[in-house]
């Protein structure tokens, strides 16, 4: 992979698991998240070689600390390929490095990954699904069936959690591709970012009334799913989501900037800063301005001065 920057934790060292293993079993653990052919969505080809050759380990020792890493659950090594369990949990993924996690995706299936290695993968991390979910990165892989020339059929290709779930399935004898979708998914968001959406929608029409959007109707569920982000991805609260979109809209200032859901993404550090700013400045203006408040302080500092006299 070129050389690009991705995320280690930097509590790595003082990680539970971490901390009382041996040396060696920390260097190659370490080097499992961190070396040139990591890519962004935590599954690659690597040759014992190279891993000996980069951590000085020969390679029956390399070999026993991975089978002892697999048995805690925190990487699989087979065939010459690896998967990390937690890769993608480290990772903060924009509009980009979703593009970026297809693209990898794409690029090891081509390349003929294990199926074995992908669904282990899968299966022990659900922040997994939810990238893979998040990318529509299936969506992105239709007309890559003669790229699974590596298997006789590639089945049963599978992510799930509570409200989604979804399959491959690939015969290469039929040349035929399929992406199957339970009827627990219509691959649309779900109702909860599809309703901040269009409230975003309507505040923004009513309180800003933009000219673009008179002749050209915005897509709400575009935006519904870049709020989806947000919740998946980026790990932000649906209640502060909430509150920062409606915010926004009335800021005399972000209501001019703030006009789709991709933007509201985009600034959403900045907004929720902002808005709690705001709101501290206004609490403490209150208090100021209020007269019981003022009395309040007035008879504190007759207080303090009546007792500095008494001294």
């Amino acid at each position: 992979m070129a050389d690009s920057y991705r995320s280690f934790n930097t509590g790595y060292w003082e990680d539970d698991y971490v901390i009382n293993k041996d040396p060696m079993v920390k260097l190659v653990f370490a080097y499992v998240f961190t070396n040139k052919s990591v890519n962004w969505c935590g599954i690659y080809k690597l040759s014992l070689k190279k891993m000996s050759m980069e951590i000085g380990l020969d390679d029956e020792t390399i070999v026993n600390i991975l089978r002892k890493l697999e048995e805690d659950r925190r990487c699989k090594f087979f065939n010459g390929w690896m998967g990390i369990r937690n890769f993608t949990k480290q990772q903060k993924y924009n509009g980009n490095l979703l593009k970026a996690f297809v693209n990898d995706l794409k690029d090891i299936l081509r390349k003929g990954v294990p199926q074995e290695i992908v669904e282990w993968v899968a299966n022990e991390n659900d922040h997994f699904r939810d990238v893979l979910r998040a990318s529509k990165a299936l969506e992105t892989l239709r007309g890559l069936s003669g790229y699974f020339h590596s298997y006789s059929y590639f089945d049963k290709y599978s992510y799930s959690n509570s409200d989604f779930h979804y399959q491959i399935e690939y015969h290469s004898d039929s040349n035929s591709y399929n992406d199957s979708t339970c009827a627990s998914d219509d691959r649309s968001p779900d109702d909860v970012f599809l309703e901040i959406a269009h409230q975003l929608y309507q505040d923004i029409q009513e309180l800003v009334c933009p000219p673009l959007f008179i002749n050209h109707k915005p897509d709400v569920g575009e935006w519904a799913r870049d709020i989806e982000l947000i919740h998946q991805i980026d790990g932000v609260s649906i209640d502060d989501i909430k509150l920062v979109a409606a915010w926004a809209v009335r800021d005399s200032f972000w209501q001019a900037n703030i006009l789709t859901g991709k933007k509201l993404r985009e600034k959403f550090n900045t907004l929720h800063l902002q808005m709690n700013r705001s709101k501290n400045s206004a609490h403490a203006k209150q208090r100021l301005t209020d007269p019981e408040e003022r009395r309040r302080q007035l008879r504190e500092l007759s207080a303090r001065r009546v007792n500095e006299e008494s001294l």
